[in-house]
């Protein structure tokens, strides 16, 4: 690929000589189009350049190097860790597909592209979460309702639609 054809497209720039009404010309070039930062987009390119894929997997690899623990506050005002806490347990196991090193990866790629982490909590019959699958963010489409509250959210995927309700997902938004 040419470099032309890579900054402007197959068909090369035409530039053209624009009256300034002051009896001298200059040339124009034409406006480029505009930058699509949808999120479709955005994972695309996030896939496509070398550069950024390799920021985002040093994110990724920095954040899995961290041990994972609860702690609480003691009545010295110390912190404590807790041994064995279900949390920790579900972070490093989070479904029978992912470990917590994939899970942490697949956040930390979904916060740099768009922002947000979507996952859904599965909850056993007590209501205690016991399963966390990772959500494409780009199919996860918001609803609300006439007071701009948010009600539910519809997830495309593969020609089917499902609904979660809002606390059926972990969801975290980065604030950049």
């Amino acid at each position: 690929m040419k470099l032309t054809e890579w900054l402007f497209g197959s068909q090369p720039t035409q530039l053209k000589l624009a009256d300034t009404g002051y009896g001298s010309a200059k040339i124009g070039m034409p406006q480029a189009a505009p930058l699509d930062t949808s999120l479709e987009s955005l994972l695309k390119y996030s896939r496509r350049s070398e550069l950024v894929y390799a920021c985002i997997e040093k994110k990724a690899q920095s954040a899995c190097d961290a041990e994972v623990c609860v702690e609480v506050q003691t009545k010295d005002g110390e912190w404590e860790q807790v041994p064995n806490h279900p949390l920790v347990n579900l972070l490093n196991k989070p479904n029978p597909w992912d470990d917590g090193e994939s899970f942490i990866r697949s956040w930390i790629a979904s916060e740099n592209f768009s922002d947000t982490f979507y996952a859904e909590i599965v909850k056993s019959g007590s209501g205690v979460p016991v399963g966390l699958y990772p959500l494409n963010p780009v199919n996860l489409h918001p609803q609300y309702n006439s007071y701009g509250q948010l009600m539910f959210y519809y997830y495309y995927v593969n020609g089917r639609v499902i609904q979660y309700q809002v606390d059926e997902l972990l969801r975290r938004h980065r604030h950049s």
